[in-house]
């Protein structure tokens, strides 16, 4: 086994929610990698001594509380504990607990903040601390224009990552979603329960990082409709979702024009 010391192994299947996490691990000054589910997880620590791993609770191939469970049994023949920080977005009844009974340390909302990722992996990483450099290396801001009647705070934003760094999670935003809400779509149409509480989940995260709270309210209701079969309700509830999408994106897309490079 090769060690790691110091790295972060992030497990997130949204490559938006990833990019953000790994920002921040940047700005801590603290190196990481990355893989796409539970089951590259699992495989990514039999071959690598890492000091921490994020897991994302709701993956495919294999969720983050399946991986948390085979990670603990494969250390009771190595006699070594790794410590797990789950992450999942929204508050589902039962979550927390079944992180803990997984074998999981600590939990973790999204979308994660900063400060709060610091002061998580300075309880677990002891010694491998993040950079007193970097704590107080605020992400640049910088002054843009504001697009009017704008589904979502720029200045936060702008101030949560600086200027380049949004551009590049804007973009992604307006090249990612759209297909995950086909696949909501898709879901809805097809019956396909699974997909549905799958896309959602992904989606939350993604709408609570960009800052429209209200869409990612209707994405938690959205699963919790898969979780109980209530896929009558999904119809009526993916239209209101379909109305604010369009209107986000059409802002996402008009103040990408206004961030010049």
């Amino acid at each position: 086994m090769k060690s790691r010391p110091g790295v972060v192994l992030i497990a997130e299947d949204h490559p938006i929610n990833r990019q953000v996490v790994q920002l921040y691990l940047s700005e801590l000054g603290i190196d990481c990698c990355l893989v796409n589910n539970g089951l590259e997880a699992v495989q990514a620590i039999e071959k690598n001594d890492y000091s921490v791993v994020l897991m994302d609770c709701h993956m495919p191939e294999m969720d983050g509380f399946q991986a948390a469970i085979k990670i603990r049994k494969n250390e009771k023949l190595t006699g070594r504990h790794i410590p797990i920080i789950a992450m999942t977005a929204g508050a589902l009844k039962g979550d927390r607990e079944r992180c803990l009974l997984a074998g999981m340390d600590e939990y973790l909302c999204k979308p994660v903040d900063i400060e709060q990722l610091k002061n998580t992996l300075l309880k677990w990483m002891p010694g491998q601390a993040p950079s007193e450099q970097n704590e107080q290396a605020a992400l640049p801001s910088a002054e843009l224009k504001v697009a009017i009647n704008t589904t979502f705070d720029v200045q936060d934003l702008t101030a949560r990552f600086g200027k380049s760094n949004l551009r590049s999670l804007l973009s992604m935003f307006c090249d990612q979603t759209p297909s995950t809400f086909q696949e909501l779509q898709q879901a809805v149409e097809a019956c396909d329960k699974d997909t549905l509480a799958h896309a959602a989940h992904a989606l939350q995260g993604v709408f609570c990082i960009v800052g429209n709270q209200n869409i990612s309210q209707i994405c938690q209701i959205l699963e919790q409709h898969a979780r109980e079969n209530r896929l009558d309700l999904a119809t009526v509830t993916l239209i209101d979702f379909e109305k604010q999408f369009e209107l986000l994106l059409r802002d996402v897309t008009s103040e990408l024009k206004l961030i010049t490079p």
